[in-house]
C-alpha cells in the first residue's frame, strides 16, 4: 500500500510567532518603529546579541535583541546591518533604548522600512529576557498544543484501521489534515 501525492500539510513540528502577536502583548510595551511590512512574519526563536555580525551564528526566522552596543559609528554601516540581518532571512529586531542609544538611530528606521524588516523599540523598563521568554513560552504552547492533536489523530486512525480498516484509515487522515488523502 502507498500514498500517492502529498496527504497532510501540516508540519506539526513547525511552530512560529508572528510579529503582530508579539507587539500586541501590551505587558511589553514594545513599539514599532519600522517595518511594518514585516508585521505577519514570524519568529521561530528569540536571541540577544551585540555582535556586530551576528550572520554566521544565524540560521533564518530569528527575531533579534540589541542595544545596539556592537553597532558600527558610520551609518551606512548601521544601514548595511539591517540590510545584513535581513537577507540573512531574520524576522526582526528589537533594539533597546536607554542604555546605548536613547532612541533607535534614524538610519535604522530608515532601513527597516527600506527592505521591510520590522523593527521595534524595547524600552529600558523592559528586560529582553521578558521578550524572549513571551516568544518561547508561545511557541513551546504551541509545539505542545500540536503534539495533542498529533496524538488524538494518531488515535482516531488507529480506532478506525480496526473497526473499518484501510478506508477507515483514510478518512481520519483527510479529515485531520483538512484535503484529500489517496491510497
Amino acid at each position: 500500500m502507498s500514498v500517492v501525492g502529498e496527504v497532510c500539510s501540516t508540519d506539526w513540528s513547525a511552530v512560529a510567532v508572528s510579529v503582530r502577536w508579539l507587539l500586541g502583548q501590551a505587558d511589553l510595551s514594545l513599539r514599532l518603529r519600522a517595518g511594518s511590512a514585516g508585521l505577519s512574519a514570524e519568529i521561530t526563536f528569540a536571541v540577544t546579541t551585540e555582535l556586530p555580525d551576528p550572520a554566521r551564528w544565524l540560521s533564518g526566522g530569528e527575531l533579534i535583541l540589541t542595544t545596539g552596543l556592537g553597532l558600527p559609528d558610520d551609518p551606512g554601516q548601521r544601514t548595511a546591518y539591517i540590510h545584513g540581518l535581513r537577507e540573512i532571512g531574520v524576522t526582526a529586531v528589537g533594539f533597546g533604548t536607554g542604555l546605548t542609544f536613547e532612541e533607535v538611530p534614524d538610519e535604522l528606521i530608515a532601513a527597516a522600512d527600506d527592505c521591510g524588516l520590522a523593527l521595534f523599540e524595547v524600552p529600558l523598563a523592559t528586560p529582553f529576557v521578558a521578550v524572549a521568554k513571551t516568544v518561547m513560552n508561545r511557541l513551546a504552547h504551541q509545539q505542545y498544543e500540536s503534539v495533542l492533536t498529533a496524538t488524538r489523530v494518531q488515535t482516531r486512525m488507529t480506532r478506525a484501521t480496526a473497526v473499518r480498516g484501510a478506508p477507515g484509515t483514510l478518512a481520519e487522515l483527510s479529515l485531520a489534515c483538512g484535503g484529500p488523502a489517496v491510497i
